[in-house]
């Protein structure tokens, strides 16, 4: 039976590191590198603008989360969203007019002519621009 010294057992010891090492440096590594693609394949290519008239203002700042948003599917994917928001008027109570008709306009810095084909929600406007807030 053959004895292994001691020089042996800690060259073993420092491949076994070694590799541990590139392992955690190829992880770290690979991470930080497909994060970095992440960020540049949403480097959006034109702006669509949605501009939403006589909205309920108890809704204005959930409408506004999608402001400046990368849009990932629908007519304006690969596109930087902008939303303004115009909200309908109020009674002295703060309840909006009954006047009052939800639309939604649509437009490209691409200068091609859009529709958003939905009722005005938020859960609607995340199926048709695919952001999620």
């Amino acid at each position: 039976m053959k004895k292994v010294s001691i020089d042996k057992k800690f060259d073993i010891n420092k491949i076994i590191i070694i590799i541990l090492v590139i392992i955690i440096v190829y992880i770290v590594y690979d991470k930080v590198i497909k994060e970095q693609f992440n960020r540049e394949q949403f480097n959006d290519y034109f702006d669509c603008y949605l501009k939403l008239v006589d909205i309920n203002p108890q809704f204005v700042n959930q409408y506004m989360k999608f402001d400046d948003k990368h849009v990932s599917t629908g007519r304006c994917t690969d596109a930087r969203l902008h939303v303004t928001v115009e909200p309908c008027a109020t009674d002295s109570n703060g309840i909006p007019s009954s006047s009052c008709m939800e639309t939604a306009t649509l437009s490209s810095s691409k200068g091609n002519p859009l529709e958003f084909p939905y009722i005005v929600s938020p859960e609607n406007m995340t199926k048709f621009f695919g952001i999620k807030v």
